[in-house]
């Protein structure tokens, strides 16, 4: 059976920025003032936190980005943001 993956708070205000010249994403939860500043790719990725199947998510992460995310590595990074209080 399929895992669903939990929901990202795309309400979360977020600004453009970098990181030693890499192109990020700083996101604020303006409630707590918890902030964290993903790389591009960790904040696409937190967009497919929506409820969907990890395995599609696997899937896009290959068509969108040629890498392969395993099933536990999507389930940890789902761990990180509920841990920032983010999903």
């Amino acid at each position: 059976m399929a895992k669903a993956t939990p929901r990202f708070r795309k309400e979360l205000p977020a600004a453009a920025t970098e990181m030693d010249g890499v192109p990020c994403v700083q996101v604020t939860d303006p409630a707590s003032g918890t902030s964290f500043t993903f790389y591009e790719f960790e904040y696409d990725l937190a967009h497919q936190l929506n409820g969907q199947d990890v395995e599609d998510i696997m899937a896009w992460a290959v068509a969108n980005y040629q890498t392969d995310l395993s099933a536990e590595a999507v389930e940890e990074f789902a761990a990180k943001l509920g841990d920032l209080g983010f999903l």
